[in-house]
């Protein structure tokens, strides 16, 4: 949150005195009556985590100042209040806010999202793995993040071409080509920080565009997974429990902390672009598994070809076992040198969306076509990558 925003200056210049664990129990008030509502635990965990974070290091720490630029403490709390006021909208039915608090959720943008990617990021090389005279600045990528860009399905838009674009130089117009006369005759673009700068802009851009998988199973002995999971959120086979009568106070209280914004047949634009619609929605359960098939159309399943059941150790602040995953999928692809293009990525056919269209897939389709086959051809598509 800038310091230097005039919304930064009234959100937190107009905060109340309010105490810290009255804050953080009607936070999880609002996630318990969401996750209710959606009969998806997932979405009270998530948020629980994402609440507990940004608040637990107020809790040691001195109480905030009231000065400007606003502290570290200061903006922690507003964003809590935020965090509790877009959950409430969400209970309250506006279609942007509950779109938006299962993205958090699943870690299809924000916290989650960023921690998951920071993991598969590029490392600077050991310093032991490198021999006298080389420039210790070589940096290594990921196989499973070099599946993941250069692979369609988990890309918002167009995909990596060559792995080596990510490893050695990027094409243009991030950097002219080797044969273009400003660079053999001009000796353009050569220099090292230049060929630096632009790899880590090439990086970034499409690091944005990721769609980060929902989980990674092996294509052997696939596990049960938080894919199934969402797939069966779609299909509306998540169990149903009655109302219960805790939830009476988080409902009652919606209207305390939601915005301020009423029903209207005709939004003014100022509100429209940031996603508001005239009037909330009551989400029955048909709308329900179409706001999971959107999720679904953002969570694709990263298949990776190991022989047996990867090992996952559970890691910290990782509420869905995303980033152990991840983990255990790149030391499995280090340990059995698979090449990025054996892994494999599929979307469920679940998902509703444009971009879900012509990539729809169950992962276990390849076991299907294995049994209309001989052996000779399943060795040979296995040796390929192909099956």
């Amino acid at each position: 949150m800038a310091s230097s925003s005039s919304s930064s200056r009234r959100l937190v210049s107009g905060a109340s005195q309010e105490g810290l664990k009255h804050l953080y129990r009607t936070l999880l008030h609002q996630a318990r009556l969401l996750s209710a509502t959606f009969n998806d635990p997932i979405l009270y965990s998530s948020h629980r985590f994402l609440a507990r974070k940004n608040i637990e290091p107020l809790l040691t720490s001195s109480p905030p100042s009231e000065g400007w630029p606003p502290s570290t403490a200061s903006k922690r709390l507003a964003r809590a209040r935020l965090h509790r006021r877009q959950l409430a909208d969400a209970n309250h039915g506006w279609e942007h806010a509950v779109h938006r608090a299962l993205s958090l959720a699943y870690a299809r943008s924000g916290k989650l999202r960023r921690d998951a990617l920071s993991d598969l990021s590029p490392k600077p090389a050991p310093s032991a793995q490198l021999d006298e005279g080389e420039v210790p600045r070589a940096e290594q990528v990921s196989p499973v993040l070099l599946a993941i860009m250069t692979n369609a399905a988990t890309m918002n838009g167009a995909a990596v071409k060559m792995a080596a674009h990510m490893t050695e130089r990027p094409p243009p117009p991030f950097l002219p080509k080797e044969d273009d006369p400003l660079v053999t005759m001009f000796g353009r673009a050569k220099r090292a920080r230049t060929l630096q700068n632009a790899m880590a802009r090439y990086r970034r851009t499409y690091l944005r565009k990721i769609k980060l998988p929902i989980d990674v199973v092996s294509a052997e002995t696939p596990a049960p997974s938080l894919f199934a999971h969402l797939e069966n959120l779609a299909r509306g086979q998540g169990p149903r429990v009655g109302d219960r009568p805790y939830l009476a106070a988080a409902r009652g209280a919606v209207e305390m902390y939601r915005s301020d914004v009423s029903g209207a047949a005709h939004r003014k634009r100022s509100l429209r672009v940031h996603g508001w619609s005239s009037h909330p929605k009551h989400y029955t359960a048909r709308a329900q598994r179409r706001l999971y098939g959107r999720i679904l159309c953002d969570a694709p399943l990263l298949i990776i070809p190991a022989a047996n059941e990867m090992d996952v150790a559970k890691a910290k602040n990782d509420p869905l076992g995303i980033r152990a995953r991840l983990r255990a999928a790149h030391q499995v692809a280090i340990d059995e040198k698979t090449p990025p293009g054996k892994m494999r990525a599929v979307t469920s056919s679940l998902a509703v969306g444009a971009s879900s269209k012509g990539r729809a897939e169950s992962p276990g389709q390849g076991k299907e076509v294995q049994h209309l086959l001989a052996p000779s051809e399943v060795h040979f598509l296995k040796q390929n990558g192909l099956l």
